[in-house]
């Protein structure tokens, strides 16, 4: 619905609106009033308030409500692999319940972003018990860069390009006796280095917005997806999207691939911005899901769900895969 009502306003108005793209990533954003137009609108007795209350309230369940849609439970019947996710923060002060939580879960792979400078220099040797298989992407090709750990040989590793520095990493682990390449995916923020009007000023939420640029973003997504493409082994492919449910872009790759959560979580899955960083109210729940956990035709979703607050601005993500006979 987010797709056509872009295209749709694109119609109208023209291409080069870029508050348009704005306002499918930020599509949450715009029913948070609602309950106090509705309240309003009751308490003085305002049909029209009322009225454009209920309208963007049926507009809002046709658009949200398949998230809150039971599932059928998802008996796995072959090998599985369990996935995590997680945008650690390169400041992040809760390191020690971060490797706490990871034991606990004890997943197979583990695709990290924005580690903090000794995680990127010495892995995480904490956990090398668990994961014996630690890839890092070193400080001096990226500040806050990637980190894969792995129960399972990692055969190869490859860096693939990115705007500016590179965050995105294809990974070969042989699954026993199985090839499955994992992505590990941190792409770039949609926002440009200045504001459009640098005169407004209004905090966080209101500068992203005045900076708010898709673009090198977008073409980052659609050089992976050729590349997915041309894939040959079973895929999966996680991480730090910057990319909300409701961008337009979303359906250009969900056409390619599965999105973990959708398909075997419940409810909104939002996991940025949270509020132990970004001084937002503790009350507030993380409204946006940047985060991803996706998968080629060999795999299906069993479980996913969303990890705890571990002290980053983003909550991590844990996905069961399983990967079906291949032929």
């Amino acid at each position: 619905m987010g797709v056509l009502l872009y295209l749709g306003l694109r119609f109208v108005f023209g291409g080069r609106f870029w508050w348009l793209a704005l306002l499918n990533d930020f599509a949450m954003l715009l029913f948070l009033p609602l309950p106090i137009v509705l309240l309003f609108g009751g308490v003085f007795r305002l049909r029209w308030v009322l009225r454009v209350g209920l309208g963007l309230g049926l507009l809002g369940g046709l658009w949200f409500g398949p998230y809150f849609l039971p599932r059928s439970k998802v008996v796995s019947t072959a090998s599985t692999l369990q996935i995590v996710t997680f945008n650690v923060w390169g400041h992040n002060a809760q390191l020690a319940a971060v490797q706490a939580w990871l034991r606990e879960l004890d997943a197979d792979v583990v695709l990290l972003q924005e580690v903090p400078e000794h995680y990127a220099t010495d892995g995480i040797p904490e956990l090398v018990d668990l994961y014996p298989y630690q890839v890092t992407q070193p400080p001096a090709e990226r500040w806050w860069g990637n980190l894969l750990l792995s129960r399972y040989p990692i055969l190869s590793m490859e860096r693939l390009p990115g705007d500016g520095v590179p965050a995105q990493q294809r990974f070969v682990i042989d699954f026993n006796d199985q090839i499955v390449a994992v992505y590990n995916v941190h792409l770039a923020m949609p926002v440009r280095d200045s504001s459009r009007f640098p005169f407004l000023k209004g905090g966080f939420i209101l500068d992203v917005a005045l900076r708010y640029d898709a673009s090198a973003r977008d073409a980052e997504i659609r050089r992976l997806l050729e590349l997915l493409e041309t894939e040959t082994y079973p895929f999966i492919v996680a991480g730090d999207f910057n990319m909300s449910e409701q961008a337009v872009i979303y359906k250009e790759v969900a056409a390619l691939m599965k999105d973990a959560f959708r398909e075997a979580a419940v409810g909104w899955g939002g996991s940025w911005p949270v509020s132990v960083v970004d001084a937002l109210p503790e009350f507030l729940p993380p409204l946006l899901r940047v985060d991803y956990i996706w998968y080629g035709a060999h795999f299906r979703a069993i479980e996913a769900h969303r990890g705890p607050k571990l002290g980053s601005d983003h909550l991590p993500f844990f996905a069961v895969l399983e990967l079906q006979q291949i032929e």
